[in-house]
């Protein structure tokens, strides 16, 4: 059954426009994609946008997931575009089958079958590069020769399997090496079953490259030849969604024959030493950068020195690579700031912006690259009070330091589709936004936290909304579910507790081995702050928080059990001790309450451990709960299993408490099928709006 929004929190809410994260180029347009959600589906749905050159936008058919325009200069064209077509399922076998395309700009250049394999172009994972010493095209593709992998899982020693029933594809075998999935949001990505493969622009046939497995993002560089991310070999696999501190692939020198692999630098344990925001790149304010090819490390210097080995990674970054300079995403406090890589140069340094506010006649707090082409520059951008939009800038005005040049704003409110059911026009902030630094270490000059203030409230009612990882930032970006409670008369506060990233690397580090405790001590002191000096006369305080987020919720009810009135838990870690058998990420939870974790090798927690991981706990608090309780759960997650939360629940009502519980059957950890997601917030809303 569809579930009926009303018009307040659609408004806010139904567009996934905020998290536009590529745009491209189409003959002489260009595009962006965007993610618009179905509530009668429940599921959300990808549109392309086309960018008209009036500034407008124009919603044009679902895009290919896998097409990419590879440059190929030594090749009898200046680039070509491979699109992989994936045909539907026919004949009793029900298998899938695929062909790739091949084309120019001007025409088709051939379709192959692609029996054996799903190219995979681009995405964390994914990855594609062209060899001119060859005339060469590498990519990664996923083996889906079922019969090959079935004889491999079930029967390795047996030349002639049995005729296998359907029911058997369903078994999973653990010690095969395929039925071992990676973890949270990648049941169906297994790489396992990837590898590397080559197109020869002169032949034109493919070939798999035998040894690669778990091979992915193939680079070519003229100095190191052809190189590629390897996931690491564990006698456990760990969850690799959000998991940016940790070492998850070796950058591998690939030469022929392909099995031969010369493993020319592995991760370092960057567990308790680097934290990382979206595996590109993490910045502390004391001056301190951090590349990555998919999570390793290969340059490190400070801003405005030298940097090493710059060009073995500058196409690695998802194309946002463009000539000799590479602009890549960093977190300076709760902004995100762009640092220029200059590979001629080997210099690194901030870029400038500051013209291009003027231009347009406002500045964004919220500003991300998502392409940088050779005259152009193409930004994301938004503030807490707007959904923003993208930006398309000459980059004469920046380089030039404001000369001739052109910047055009395009507003998500302008990209209205006929699939979107209540436009994001309609939204209008009634509330401002403070930011406020508490100095929870002592040492950190920058504001650590936001204070949204509502309009035409005297005194509102307080809700703390602590965010996960806890190695994450609440930044300065637009989110749809703050802003609609700011908008519904809450003061919501954020806290970038100690942990967080972009203060500086002894800031991370200083929360391991210190959860719950100076977490939810920087979460008190920023409640303080504003019941103080904001809100003085405040004595209502609710608080809500996902994932590491649920954990300090979890903690902060139960050791001020007379502060919190209501609280509302989506997800959280409520016992390590539990968790650490079930969870994706075993590791978190060891590192999290010891400060130490051996990658090396999986070894089953001791005594002496699990007893740490329950002092961590909120769990031990249950019994001093006062306020009233909600959870919300998704029975599928494999990041903080659905057992976490019933633990809890169950644990709080055999103690006569209030709490609720909604389960998502079919829905994950960040809870975010469009049912999911609206109903959780109305029924939140609803509790904090409860007398």
């Amino acid at each position: 059954m569809s579930l009926k929004v009303p018009s307040s929190l659609a408004s806010t809410l139904s567009h996934a426009l905020s998290h536009t994260n590529t745009i491209s180029k189409m003959d002489t347009r260009y595009t962006f994609t965007s993610t618009i959600k179905d509530y009668d589906n429940n599921k959300k749905q990808e549109i392309l946008n086309v960018i008209t050159p009036d500034g407008k936008t124009v919603e044009t058919k679902k895009p290919y997931k896998s097409q990419f325009t590879v440059k190929t200069p030594k090749g009898p064209y200046e680039s070509v575009t491979l699109t992989h077509h994936l045909l539907p399922s026919d004949g009793p076998s029900k298998k899938e089958s695929s062909t790739l395309t091949v084309s120019t700009s001007h025409m088709t250049l051939l379709t192959l079958p692609c029996t054996s394999h799903r190219p995979i172009f681009s995405g964390r994972y994914g990855g594609i590069t062209y060899d001119p010493s060859t005339n060469t095209i590498y990519y990664t593709g996923k083996s889906i020769d079922f019969d090959e992998i079935f004889e491999k899982s079930h029967f390795p020693t047996s030349s002639t399997p049995p005729t296998k029933s359907p029911k058997h594809q369903k078994y999973i075998v653990s010690n095969s090496g395929y039925g071992e999935s990676d973890g949270e949001q990648m049941k169906s990505s297994n790489l396992s079953l990837q590898s590397l493969y080559s197109l020869s622009l002169e032949t034109y046939e493919i070939e798999k490259m035998e040894g690669t497995e778990s091979c992915f993002n193939p680079v070519y560089t003229e100095k190191h030849g052809l190189l590629s991310s390897k996931s690491l070999e564990t006698s456990k696999k760990l969850g690799k969604v959000y998991c940016y501190n940790r070492p998850q692939s070796t950058v591998s020198h690939l030469n022929k024959p392909w099995n031969k692999i010369e493993y020319e630098r592995t991760l370092i344990n960057v567990a308790g030493s680097i934290v990382s925001f979206g595996g590109n790149l993490f910045k502390s304010h004391v001056g301190y950068v951090q590349v990555y090819i998919d999570g390793c490390p290969v340059s490190m210097e400070g801003v405005g020195g030298e940097i090493c080995l710059v060009e073995d990674c500058v196409e690695g970054f998802n194309q946002k690579v463009e000539g000799e300079v590479v602009w890549v995403n960093c977190w300076v406090g709760m902004e995100c700031k762009i640092v220029e890589i200059d590979v001629k140069k080997k210099k690194v340094g901030y870029v400038e912006l500051t013209k291009v506010w003027e231009r347009l006649g406002r500045k964004f707090d919220g500003c991300m690259v998502l392409r940088l082409e050779e005259d152009k520059a193409y930004l994301k951008v938004s503030e807490q009070t707007d959904p923003g939009g993208i930006v398309i800038v000459d980059r004469s005005v920046i380089s030039g330091g404001g000369g001739e040049g052109e910047a055009k704003f395009i507003s998500y409110r302008a990209t209205q589709t006929s699939t979107n059911p209540v436009p994001l026009s309609t939204f209008s902030a009634n509330f401002s936004v403070e930011q406020v630094n508490m100095n929870f270490s002592g040492t950190n000059p920058l504001p650590e936290c936001s204070v949204y203030k509502p309009h035409n409230v005297e005194n509102p009612k307080i809700i703390l909304v602590p965010h996960g990882g806890p190695h994450s930032v609440s930044p300065l970006f637009f989110s749809p579910a703050l802003a609609w409670l700011a908008n519904l008369g809450y003061c919501v506060v954020t806290c970038n507790y100690r942990g967080s990233i972009g203060f500086g690397q002894d800031y991370v580090t200083l929360l391991p081995s210190n959860v719950g405790d100076y977490d939810v001590k920087d979460c008190m002191s920023i409640l303080e702050h504003v019941k103080e000096k904001i809100y003085p006369n405040n004595e209502e305080v609710y608080i809500c928080g996902g994932s590491h987020g649920g954990f300090l919720t979890a903690h902060l009810i139960g050791q001020y059990p007379d502060y919190f009135k209501k609280g509302a838990l989506r997800n959280p870690v409520t016992n390590i001790a539990s968790m650490v058998g079930v969870t994706d990420i075993p590791d978190w939870c060891v590192y999290e309450a010891t400060g130490e974790y051996d990658f090396s090798s999986y070894e089953v927690p001791g005594p002496d451990v699990l007893k740490i991981m329950w002092d961590k706990s909120p769990m031990q608090y249950v019994e001093k709960v006062k306020a009233k309780v909600l959870l919300a759960l998704g029975d599928v997650d494999l990041r903080v299993p659905v057992s976490q939360g019933l633990e809890y629940y169950y644990a709080l009502k055999g103690k006569g408490k209030d709490v609720e519980c909604m389960r998502f059957e079919e829905d994950c950890h960040p809870l975010a099928k469009p049912d999911t997601e609206f109903s959780q917030w109305l029924r939140i809303a609803e509790l904090f709006g409860e007398e």
